[in-house]
């Protein structure tokens, strides 16, 4: 009886032990996860390598539906910070993938989305790319309010950046802060010293800048 209890024992320890179906996957996402709150944050060396172990880990399969999710989520968040749009890695595979969703969300990343494609999108954006399609750029700030992600919300006021007001950028930039993304505050601290025309603001911008840079 102990014997057969003991047996029992090392079969649910192993089983509960056992990987999971596509580890690989598993290992990937979180890697990227961390290389968004690490890039973010201005951690480049960690957000390097999370971004390596990230593409290392979705080289390992056939299916390249999360190697392009990585280079189009890259792409992303590099632009939501005011790098220029980037997409080559993922323009370069996209063939391979032939995946709709990926492929309206490189649309809105461009500029270039089609009302047919909205449908596409995770429904975070699809308000604000209705809005946007429309050229109704007050009910895009809107619908970008309602935002719950923050990286969604920074990728959204990205691609409108020029038609927001100094208070948008002042709303944004207390969010940003709130997370700790110094890259993001330090993108939306200069479009709002170029906006600003009193020069004692401009100046405490210009030093705040520089304080965070240094």
């Amino acid at each position: 009886m102990r014997i057969l209890l003991i047996f029992i024992m090392l079969y649910i320890t192993s089983c509960s032990f056992k990987p999971p179906k596509n580890q690989w996957q598993f290992k990937s996402s979180n890697s990227f996860d961390l290389y968004i709150q690490n890039f973010l944050k201005s951690n480049d060396k960690m957000a390097k390598n999370n971004l390596k172990r990230a593409i290392s880990n979705a080289k390992n399969s056939s299916d390249f539906t999360q190697l392009a999710k990585i280079y189009l989520g890259r792409c992303a968040i590099r632009l939501s910070v005011g790098e220029s749009i980037d997409c080559r890695s993922y323009q370069k595979i996209s063939h391979l993938v032939l995946d709709k969703k990926l492929e309206a969300y490189y649309h809105l990343l461009s500029l270039s989305i089609k009302t047919q494609e909205i449908i596409y999108l995770p429904k975070i954006y699809q308000p604000f790319a209705i809005a946007l399609v429309d050229k109704n750029y007050s009910q895009a700030i809107q619908e970008i309010l309602k935002q719950d992600k923050i990286t969604s919300k920074l990728i959204s006021t990205r691609l409108i950046k020029d038609r927001l007001d100094n208070q948008s950028k002042n709303k944004i930039i207390e969010e940003v802060s709130f997370y700790g993304y110094k890259k993001a505050v330090i993108f939306w601290l200069r479009e709002l010293k170029n906006s600003t025309t009193d020069r004692r603001k401009k100046a405490i911008i210009t030093q705040k800048i520089y304080i965070l840079e240094n």
